[in-house]
């Protein structure tokens, strides 16, 4: 009985070794697949980290401007505000007597 049990177990075997055959040739190929595709992404990821360290640079450019010109503008505002003030504490006679001049 073992011998008859053991027998159509191989011959079971023996029939799913062509399954078998074309699975490994399936995983194969998928792998071949995933790897190709693998080999795309990291070269993506390459590029995008490229770009990446453009877009920074520009932005530390950009920020470095920003900065430089708000330095600006706080040295000009005060300037600004005495101008405004000056300006509107000038009176119509001011303005009469400028005109005679």
């Amino acid at each position: 009985m073992t011998e008859e049990s053991v027998g159509k177990m191989q011959i079971a075997l023996e029939e799913l070794k062509p399954q078998l055959v074309i699975k490994s040739q399936e995983v194969d190929e998928q792998a071949k697949v995933v790897e190709a595709e693998s080999a795309i992404a990291e070269k993506e990821q390459e590029k995008v980290e490229a770009e990446t360290a453009i877009a920074q640079v520009s932005a530390d450019k950009t920020e470095a401007i920003k900065l430089d010109c708000q330095k600006d503008l706080d040295e000009a505002l005060p300037a600004l505000d005495a101008a405004a003030k000056a300006l509107n504490g000038i009176q119509q006679k001011d303005v009469a007597e400028l005109r005679t001049i």
